[in-house]
């Protein structure tokens, strides 16, 4: 009755979010399961709540945040401050999100990394936590560093940006967070 996601990633839109869920593909992660994998779903709506609630009207699960690896924001809602606040404020508020959530900036769009669900073996979100952890230890931004920034309005911390690589994300650059949003970004290498 639930639909695990693995990958949330959170878009500024026109009148408000453009939100896309990654869910496991069971049988790619364990050898079991019934061989569906459900395809990414992308919902728009005025905030979080209003796009989980439509994504409730046209699903036979529940949405279920309890094993989500990977934040993904795009550019436009991390450098704007009362939308980011917006969506910290509706995850701290849901127990269901761990704040050990790895974070990330989508170099354009959050949809579009969210959709290399599609093209990796198992899971967007797991893809990218392993990649974080294995390969680039320095760029282990959490949600609940975000969450913490927004009471300390001048703590710096760095987010990776990752771009649409040929089939798998890739790191472009990093960024600089203050408190919770963007300040600036600056080239790896």
């Amino acid at each position: 009755d639930r639909n695990y996601v693995m990958c949330l990633g959170i878009d500024k839109a026109e009148d408000g979010l453009s939100v896309s869920y990654g869910f496991p593909d069971l049988k790619a992660l364990t050898g079991d399961g019934d061989n569906i994998h459900y395809p990414v779903s992308t919902i728009d709506g005025k905030d979080m709540d209003a796009a989980a609630e439509a994504y409730g009207k046209q699903a036979n699960k529940r949405l279920d945040f309890g094993q989500l690896q990977m934040i993904v924001f795009d550019r436009n809602i991390i450098e704007d401050p009362k939308a980011m606040a917006e969506v910290l404020e509706y995850i701290k508020n849901h127990q269901e999100f761990t704040r050990t959530v790895l974070v990330c900036m989508a170099d354009k769009t959050a949809k579009d990394i969210v959709a290399l669900d599609e093209d990796v073996n198992g899971s967007i979100g797991i893809y990218l936590r392993q990649m974080f952890e294995n390969n680039s230890k320095e760029y282990q931004l959490t949600v609940g560093d975000l969450i913490i920034g927004m009471s300390l309005p001048k703590e710096k911390q760095e987010i990776a940006v990752i771009s649409k690589g040929k089939d798998v994300p890739v790191i472009k650059s990093i960024a600089d967070v203050v408190g919770y949003y963007l300040a600036k970004e600056q080239p790896t290498g």
